[in-house]
């Protein structure tokens, strides 16, 4: 059976018209690369992430960083002022076994750490008179002590297992300082000493009989071994620098590869302190050549031509840095800032030590500096195995602050509005499309529905 048709009824296009085969083709098409987009942006930054993380492969990691708490001991110069006596000059001969006994404890817990965080001073002819003309004001005070051993004894007292060095120090400028401590080194020669102030103590000169000696007691938990200090450099020691190795993993010569992973004690504190103390107007940087990557090739070729020579370091990416606690050394650099340097025109990466506590470099910020060459030395890569870097004494090291460039913002802004508009386009377009198909199906249901209405007439005979 043919449907029934209403002669001359038809259905009103330009209403109940949606979207054509061609027009959901183009919709298609630009949804398609708007997702293409999205997805090369995300890739983009997923291959940026690991391209900065195989920089970071360039260098071995040397743990994490920890944010160091210290809990200072409480002290009672008051109290134990009452245990000592040092008023006169056969008091101070006797060493109070009550006064040890109870400074000890304490005294035996303190770590270098915790004599920075009190405040301790070190002491000197000056600071030892003031001291000496009013010792109970000083009581449990912390102070640090420098020089070579004069004489040492050991000693038990009582019961205790513990084994007690007492001990004479000559310090720099000739006065006297005596020391107490549970450990000292196995040979005599130049210490420092942390401790707290006792008494003042008075000893005879085994060398002089008759001959007595008087300075602070100080009472810590041992002696450890230390250095003159170099004082104020601010010329090199080329003699000294000299005496330097470097590390050669392929030497020209052919014969055995150098790996040489330790930068010499006295070479590098020398020169980090002329790093600290020569004068500003020095050195003409301006004539210093600039780290690229020819001189980067010399400094590892040819390392004794370059050896404390002057260099300017570019603007480069921090791939390691952080402030590390010094120790003992003959510079008196109490923290120090260490870490990697990398950047696209080196074929290597570089080690810096700048004689200064720098707090805020962190990982990939950008630094420029100057300094001087030391040595070539080997360390363990961890994307590429032994490698070989030059180490260079900073004298100057300043954070490069970046500025984005205003078309950047501008273009991110136009994307970002680029993906919001075609956002809300499509889904304008679908919702039209949805409403049109909607009104002419209704239609469709109406015209059926009014034909059903229509009575039927038969033709007559």
């Amino acid at each position: 059976m043919r449907p029934f048709q209403v002669p001359g009824a038809k259905v009103p296009q330009s209403k109940a018209k949606g979207l054509d085969k061609g027009d959901k083709r183009k919709l298609f098409f630009m949804a398609l690369g708007l997702v293409m987009v999205i997805i090369a942006l995300a890739y983009s930054s997923f291959r940026g992430d690991k391209y900065e993380q195989a920089e970071l492969d360039e260098f071995p990691l040397e743990g994490i960083e920890m944010v160091e708490q210290v809990d200072l001991p409480r002290l009672d110069g008051a109290a134990f002022d009452a245990l000592v006596t040092d008023a006169a000059e056969l008091d101070r001969v006797v060493l109070e076994g009550e006064a040890i006994d109870a400074i000890l404890p304490t005294a035996r817990t303190l770590t270098p750490r915790h004599y920075e965080a009190m405040g301790a001073r070190e002491l000197d002819a000056a600071l030892i008179e003031s001291i000496d003309a009013n010792p109970s004001a000083h009581r449990l005070e912390p102070f640090t002590a420098r020089g070579f051993i004069d004489s040492i004894r050991t000693r038990r007292r009582g019961d205790s297992n513990d084994v007690e060095h007492i001990g004479r120090l000559l310090l720099d400028d000739a006065s006297i300082v005596y020391f107490l401590v549970l450990d000292a080194p196995e040979s005599a020669g130049y210490v420092r000493v942390d401790g707290l102030f006792m008494k003042v103590h008075s000893d005879e000169d085994d060398l002089k009989p008759g001959e007595w000696n008087e300075g602070p007691l100080l009472v810590g938990h041992k002696a450890v071994r230390s250095y003159r200090s170099l004082g104020e450099v601010t010329e090199p020691h080329w003699g000294l620098y000299r005496s330097v190795t470097d590390a050669q993993l392929i030497p020209p010569d052919g014969g055995d590869p150098r790996v040489v992973r330790e930068t010499p004690f006295e070479p590098f504190w020398h020169m980090m302190a002329y790093a600290r103390d020569q004068a500003p107007d020095a050195i003409d940087w301006d004539a210093a050549p600039e780290l690229d990557d020819a001189l980067m090739k010399q400094l590892l070729d040819d390392p004794e031509t370059w050896r404390g020579q002057p260099i300017r370091i570019p603007i480069s990416r921090v791939q390691d840095g952080r402030v590390v606690a010094a120790g003992e050394n003959p510079a008196r650099v109490e923290r120090y800032t260490q870490g990697w340097l990398g950047n696209w025109n080196w074929p290597n990466v570089v080690r810096f030590r700048y004689p200064h506590a720098v707090s805020n470099i962190r990982l990939r910020d950008y630094v420029y500096g100057k300094g001087f060459f030391l040595h070539d030395f080997a360390y363990e890569s961890k994307g590429r195995g032994l490698r070989v870097a030059p180490l260079i004494v900073l004298t100057d090291m300043t954070r490069f602050e970046t500025t984005a460039d205003p078309i950047f913002n501008r273009l991110g802004m136009i994307f970002g509005a680029l993906v919001i508009g075609l956002g809300g386009l499509f889904t304008f377009l679908l919702v039209r499309d949805r409403r049109r198909s909607s009104a002419l199906r209704a239609e469709l249901s109406r015209r059926k529905r009014a034909r059903r209405d229509v009575p039927s007439t038969s033709p007559s005979a």
